[in-house]
């Protein structure tokens, strides 16, 4: 920013403004492509899109208030970066273990009839994109922590119109299903956390106060000892989450998909 020679107060507004477009990037990429997504995938196939999308807002707020509570320790700066960094493996490793039994229990209700559906492809599909989903949130929110608004954003928007692009071209030239279309954004989303967390670690290390851990973690307790603080965020981004997304897989249960496409 001190090479495009703007005052302090110029990159203040740059950064907010650069912030704002990271966050609302998704939902303007998908108002762009949701008529295509429609017009391809028909309204039985839309209409699983569209739940799939509710569930995928959901669960990015329902992440056990993890990127919360990361977010504000990696901003507070109270702790050493390693310790910071050590803490985000932390939320990793928990919210990878919660996505694991997610999908072992979404199997058996699949498996067993209990939730039946099209193609438990999509659903097990559906849960992986999730995953990567959250756990790119994750690292987009610590880099955010750090103010590299603009690295940030630009690394939310790339990731967004990446996943959405490619989804269009499958879906175009090779396979007009709801399968691709999880599949898809599922590679996306692997690609985007990938770039995500390397950039993400790659700042901590950068730190001029850091210091290399001198001894080996205790991941599995200190990542309990992480979620027991952040029961009560959990509690309340679960509240709002469910007052706000739940619409949609709810009906979706009762009714055919189609019941929540546009007509």
């Amino acid at each position: 920013m001190k090479a495009l020679g703007l005052p302090d107060r110029g990159r203040a507004v740059f950064s907010i403004l650069m912030l704002y477009l990271g966050k609302a990037s998704g939902i303007i990429v998908n108002l762009i492509f949701i008529p295509f997504y429609s017009h391809t995938l028909g309204p039985e196939g839309f209409g699983s899109v569209a739940v799939i999308l509710s569930l995928q807002a959901l669960l990015m707020t329902l992440d056990l208030g993890m990127s919360t509570l990361i977010g504000r320790d990696v901003a507070a700066a109270e702790l050493t970066p390693a310790k910071l960094l050590h803490q985000l493996f932390c939320a990793e490793f928990g919210l990878v273990l919660f996505y694991c039994g997610l999908t072992f229990a979404t199997s058996i209700t699949v498996l067993t009839g209990i939730a039946p559906t099209g193609d438990w492809r999509v659903v097990l599909a559906s849960v992986v994109l999730f995953m990567l989903l959250v756990l790119q949130n994750l690292h987009y929110t610590a880099i955010v922590a750090r103010r590299a608004y603009t690295i940030a954003s630009a690394l939310q928007l790339a990731g967004n119109l990446t996943r959405a692009g490619a989804t269009a071209i499958v879906l175009t030239f090779l396979s007009p299903t709801l399968f691709a279309f999880v599949v898809t954004q599922a590679l996306g989303a692997a690609l985007q956390l990938l770039v995500t967390r390397h950039l993400c670690i790659q700042d901590f290390h950068k730190d001029p106060n850091w210091i290399p851990p001198t001894r080996v973690a205790q991941l599995w307790l200190d990542t309990r000892k992480l979620f027991h603080r952040a029961r009560p965020l959990a509690l309340l981004s679960a509240s709002g989450a469910a007052v706000t997304q739940l619409d949609k897989p709810i009906i979706s249960i009762f009714s055919p998909a189609a019941s929540v496409a546009p007509n």
